[in-house]
């Protein structure tokens, strides 16, 4: 199921109301009776994520947070969750660490973490085996999609990275 279909544009909302998200009416399809979070992990957007959807009368009402290294969220109540723990290699976000998370099932949480590692050594490689300079120069720059992105997420990028 491909689920940034509509997701995507959803990291940037909080507290909107998304009611035709047909992915996550498919979700709520395969989780039938069940009361428990259902979490759904993801990539490809490069940018680490947490988004929470809550059933209302009118479909999901949806809240994407604003991610800090060393953040934790709880998974709770009978809530879906879309979770992206970023990139290593591919940053879009304005931060060359590797992103990651740590899940904790007995805690019910999730961790997002960030390591330095040799970015440069990558970039070397990528050079080295012929890929497109695009995917060298945003391992180099983190660079996020500009145009596609609200003023208020890049400042948050900006101060994440220092963290």
């Amino acid at each position: 199921m491909a689920l940034m279909s509509t997701l995507f544009p959803a990291m940037y909302m909080v507290g909107k109301r998304h009611p035709h998200s047909r992915e996550l009416s498919e979700l709520k399809k395969m989780r039938g009776e069940l009361k428990k979070p259902l979490i759904q992990f993801y990539g490809h957007t490069h940018v680490p994520t947490f988004i929470r959807a809550r059933e209302t009368k009118d479909g999901f009402e949806i809240h994407a947070e604003k991610i800090f290294p060393g953040q934790t969220f709880s998974l709770e109540g009978d809530d879906y969750y879309m979770i992206n723990p970023g990139s290593v290699g591919q940053p879009r976000d304005r931060d060359q660490r590797a992103a990651y998370i740590v899940l904790d099932t007995k805690e019910h949480t999730v961790t997002f973490r960030r390591v330095q590692y040799d970015y440069t050594e990558t970039a070397h490689d990528l050079v080295a085996g012929g890929y497109p300079s695009s995917l060298v120069r945003r391992l180099q720059t983190a660079s996020a999609a500009e145009k596609e992105i609200p003023d208020d997420w890049l400042k948050h990028y900006d101060e994440a990275n220092k963290r």
